[in-house]
């Protein structure tokens, strides 16, 4: 059960009603706001549910929230370019002709999917090419899109798209998932987890499924935050770093600093990103962040 976006799933099961009763022939969606809040998640869930063939979806998902980059959805993509690997896992990079080009085809099932996530990404250029499928969409194709900041979007865009907006988990709803999947923490695991998560159970899942021991070493850096052993606090920090995503790690951090209201250290965090992307060295980084 998705408890923060109780009204957006009933939604989307309404949508994924109308589509097996026949009573759309095409549409265009975007889930909207926040981000990793399991957007992409519910409209896998109307996929398998319709039994589309994996020969009529088209995903394409956004590598940047891996490794903090921007990759904008361009008018066009050169075949060498489609494919992105990024930490052994393959991301589709296409352009605007090569989403229009899959949407002409006639499906060969009954429905065809399409799935762009971060929606902003695609440029200016490139919507213009997207034009004529939102004007005279195919039959029995349906478009979703996610954004996390619909303000970016043209207003021409929006005024073709149905907005599915979706919001934030509370502390108790937090807890009720955690609780109906039967992962017990205490109350001081629970606030951490709450705060460094950003109160996204995607996340807060990633960081308990994949690593039993990590928020246990994410309570000991910020007790130890707390104190001046600046060794200790670097050889820990530096441990959690490499045996973790950089950028996802950086990101928890921001989220619990955010959380507690310690802009200061966001400020230093969102730095360190960005430098660390220009190939700063990272050791350094670190060590000047906890000085």
């Amino acid at each position: 059960m998705v408890y923060w976006n109780k009204i957006a799933k009933q939604v989307i099961s309404k949508i994924e009603e109308w589509i097996k009763n026949r009573k759309l022939d095409s549409w265009f969606f975007i889930i909207a706001w926040p981000k990793n809040i399991w957007k992409k998640t519910l409209i896998k869930k109307v996929i398998k549910n319709l039994n589309v063939l994996e020969q009529d979806k088209l995903f394409i998902e956004d590598p940047g929230k891996y490794d903090g980059k921007f990759y904008q959805i361009k008018i066009d993509v050169d075949e060498k370019d489609k494919i992105k690997e990024i930490w052994d896992k393959k991301y589709l990079d296409l352009g605007a002709r090569q989403i229009a080009d899959f949407v002409s085809k006639t499906p060969v099932g009954e429905y065809k999917f399409i799935f762009i996530e971060n929606l902003e990404r695609v440029n200016n250029s490139a919507w213009n090419s997207l034009l004529k499928i939102l004007e005279e969409p195919p039959k029995n194709t349906f478009i979703f899109a996610s954004t996390s900041n619909k303000n970016k979007l043209l207003t021409t865009i929006l005024s073709r798209w149905t907005i599915i907006n979706m919001f934030e988990l509370n502390k108790q709803d937090f807890k009720t998932f955690l609780d109906e999947n039967m992962i017990v923490l205490d109350d001081h695991k629970f606030n951490i987890l709450y705060a460094i998560s950003g109160w996204r159970i995607w996340l807060a899942k990633k960081l308990l499924e994949e690593n039993n021991d990590l928020l246990d070493k994410i309570e000991e850096f910020l007790e130890l935050s707390k104190l001046k052993k600046i060794t200790n606090r670097f050889n820990l920090l530096k441990e959690l770093i490499t045996n973790w995503k950089i950028n996802l790690f950086l990101d928890w951090l921001i989220f619990y600093y955010s959380h507690t209201d310690n802009f200061n250290k966001v400020d230093k965090l969102i730095d360190i990103k960005i430098k660390n992307q220009a190939n700063v060295n990272l050791e350094n980084l670190l060590f000047e962040y906890l000085i």
